[in-house]
């Protein structure tokens, strides 16, 4: 199984606290739900690119060869 270096782990870590605290910035401003929730996406893909986790990908890597043989 794959696993995630320790730096990958620390910068997804950061990355998601920087955009909870981005969102909840947002939403203590009165800013639209749907706005934070398009904020939340987009950061959330960026980060994912920027620094992705290789035991999530693993694992759809393995459900989408199980749903072939099913198919």
């Amino acid at each position: 199984m794959l696993q995630n270096d320790p730096e990958t782990n620390l910068k997804r870590g950061l990355g998601l606290k920087g955009i909870a605290s981005n969102a909840k910035q947002m939403q203590e401003e009165g800013q639209n739900p749907l706005e934070i929730k398009k904020y939340i996406m987009e950061k959330r893909q960026e980060l994912a690119e920027d620094a992705p986790d290789k035991e999530k990908q693993e694992k759809a890597m393995q459900a989408a060869a199980k749903y072939q043989q099913i198919v």
